[in-house]
């Protein structure tokens, strides 16, 4: 048990037994220190309700932040692995952003393009990393690269895209 869970038991504990052994005297005492202790025990009654409260508030949070470090752990973990399965990966993988800006590329796509990744708008990645039409003729429509395909949501298996890595005149797909 934390500390603040013990001293939230301990309050309300106290309260109530107080307030037990106040009503326990009350057959015993004169009217003018009954009024006292009547006043005494509702006082008392409302202090122990509002300790109550306070109990359950802190066992609420307790419970909130024990669900949010799992949240956590488990977002950790799910992150790990997906880092575990892009760098394993021998097909190029980036990751991008609604504007187009990299957000991450793995291994793959790095060796791919021989550089990594720069941030330039999508309507020049073709120029900028030499991306070619499968004959290799001419550059690739950059609203047709797979990657521009993806941000719109639209499918993009089985495209043929040709590479041309800085300094090199072999083409790669």
């Amino acid at each position: 048990m934390n500390g603040r869970r013990q001293i939230s038991s301990a309050l309300v504990y106290g309260s109530f037994a107080s307030v037990i052994l106040l009503l326990l005297a009350l057959p015993y005492l004169e009217d003018r220190n009954r009024r006292t202790v009547l006043l005494a025990v509702a006082l008392s009654l409302v202090a122990f309700l509002l300790l109550i409260l306070l109990y359950r508030a802190t066992l609420r949070e307790r419970d909130e932040r024990r669900r949010a470090e799992a949240a956590l752990e488990d977002l950790r973990h799910r992150s790990a692995v997906l880092n575990s399965v892009l760098l394993s990966m021998s097909d190029g993988v980036a990751v991008v952003d609604l504007a187009g800006r990299f957000l991450h590329t793995n291994p793959a796509a790095d060796a791919l393009l021989g550089r990594p990744h720069v941030d330039t708008e999508p309507s020049r990645w073709s120029a900028e990393f030499e991306f070619l039409t499968p004959d290799g003729g001419q550059l690739y429509p950059p609203e047709e690269l797979p990657l521009a395909r993806a941000m719109r949501g639209e499918s993009s298996d089985d495209v043929p895209v040709m590479v041309r890595r800085p300094g090199e005149t072999a083409l790669r797909q």
